[in-house]
């Protein structure tokens, strides 16, 4: 039977992290308690992708809607069958953006059609992303000036107050909310 698997995979400083839609949620994959790992972790058998379709119960030809992060591009990140994937109809800015703020992650994120976004307090390391996003900013934010990101980030955070929170952010609060407190993040 076919399935289809909403995905963000985050990899920053050599771990990556995987968050999954799973029914009414998304959740981090964990492997004996741990959430970020190397591509090659022992703990995870050597191979991230081995281990994610395991872990996933993926198979080829399942249906995808993967969002990769990544601070430094790793050839192992990415499957064959991900590599027009540009249009996620679920990760959206805001979504991501949520996600960042409980991740503690301050970056300014390249989006695969050249959109510059600030992430985070005072970020000054970049990400990159498959996806393609529509906000019209197009500037240079990396070399702005630190004004210009904050008049950027202001802007944005005032569109997103007068939108709907989306069904992401939405199982990312109640995942983050409901999440043990003993539990590492």
């Amino acid at each position: 039977m076919e399935q289809s698997h909403t995905v963000l995979f985050l990899y920053i400083d050599g771990k990556i992290r995987v968050f999954c839609k799973k029914n009414d949620e998304i959740i981090p994959l964990r492997e004996q308690g741990i959430e970020a790992f190397a591509l090659d972790d022992k703990l995870i058998g050597g191979d991230f992708w081995t281990w994610w379709r395991r872990k996933a119960g993926f198979i080829e030809g399942d249906k995808t809607d993967f969002c990769f992060i990544y601070d430094t591009f790793d050839s192992r990140l990415l499957l064959d069958s991900t590599k027009d994937n540009k249009i996620s109809p679920f990760w959206s800015v805001e979504g991501i953006r949520y996600l960042f703020e409980k991740c503690n992650i301050a970056t300014i994120l390249h989006s695969a059609n050249d959109i510059q976004i600030p992430f985070g307090k005072d970020p000054k390391k970049s990400c990159f992303t498959n996806l393609e996003f529509s906000l019209g900013i197009k500037s240079d934010v990396a070399s702005a000036p630190e004004t210009s990101i904050k008049e950027v980030k202001k802007e944005q955070e005032s569109q997103t107050k007068h939108t709907t929170e989306t069904e992401m952010e939405r199982l990312l609060k109640e995942m983050y909310e409901n999440r043990p407190s003993n539990q590492s993040r």
